[in-house]
């Protein structure tokens, strides 16, 4: 069986690090492939608006983001998982204090997609 290749990331040592923090939780390759290209789009997102530091990271970069992945996604399941894996790493940033305040609180993939929920 033969993989494919990786795509080329914009370079983040963050999304390096948290990526090799789930790995040691023992997740597979495919689900860290996954994890990877998942962060690697939202700052893909923020960079298109001209957002390319981690200290104007905020909750309406998330929320943004969200009505990017509403506008951009046919299933909800796959813009609530792609949503959760960027929450998730904010809530990291958060937590190893890479960011002063915690930009996720109050936020949830579902709650964040509702528009798009309600089309299902």
């Amino acid at each position: 069986m033969r993989l494919k290749p990786m795509r080329e990331c914009l370079p983040s040592k963050e999304r390096e690090e948290y990526v090799s923090r789930v790995r040691e939780r023992g997740i597979t390759f495919v689900t860290e492939r996954q994890v990877n290209r998942y962060i690697d789009e939202f700052l893909r997102f923020r960079a298109s608006r001209g957002r390319t530091s981690l200290t104007d990271l905020g909750s309406r970069d998330l929320l943004a983001y969200a009505g990017h992945l509403e506008r951009s996604n046919r299933t909800f399941v796959t813009a609530r998982i792609k949503l959760a894996v960027a929450l998730q790493w904010c809530r990291w940033l958060f937590e190893v204090g890479r960011l002063e305040t915690d930009v996720t609180e109050g936020i949830s993939a579902s709650g964040a997609l509702s528009r798009m929920r309600q089309r299902f």
